[in-house]
């Protein structure tokens, strides 16, 4: 597909993923501007999925033309999640503290005691 719009950071894990978007097997699918990839699996939860902006961005006041095409790839990410998986719930958060590099984690809930917060705190760590 199209080359990697800038700006890039090399430094950034999420950037350097990007620079493997046709080899990386994570990749679950991506345009000009967005990125859909599985979580390691080291999350031990299947369907787990980050949605991150080609480019590295730090704000969301950088993502101009993404933005446009955000819902349609939210929409696209937890279609993807809900027919391979079908969990209970889908949670969409976005922290970016960790890795700089903006992205939306998508997270199924299959169940049980654990709700909410709880259960994102679990599966972000």
């Amino acid at each position: 597909m199209s080359s990697l719009p800038q700006p890039f950071e090399p430094n950034c894990p999420i950037c350097q993923i990007h620079n493997e978007l046709d080899t990386h097997p994570s990749i679950v699918e991506y345009d000009e501007l967005w990125v859909l990839r599985r979580a390691p699996d080291t999350k031990n939860l299947p369907g787990y999925l980050y949605l991150e902006p080609r480019g590295h961005y730090c704000s969301w006041i950088e993502l101009n033309n993404h933005l446009i095409s955000y819902g349609q790839w939210v929409a696209k990410a937890t279609q993807y999640i809900q027919t391979h998986h079908s969990p209970r719930k889908i949670y969409t958060i976005s922290i970016a503290e960790a890795v700089p590099h903006i992205h939306i984690h998508l997270i199924p809930h299959y169940g049980g005691e654990i709700k909410g917060v709880g259960y994102i705190e679990k599966a972000l760590g």
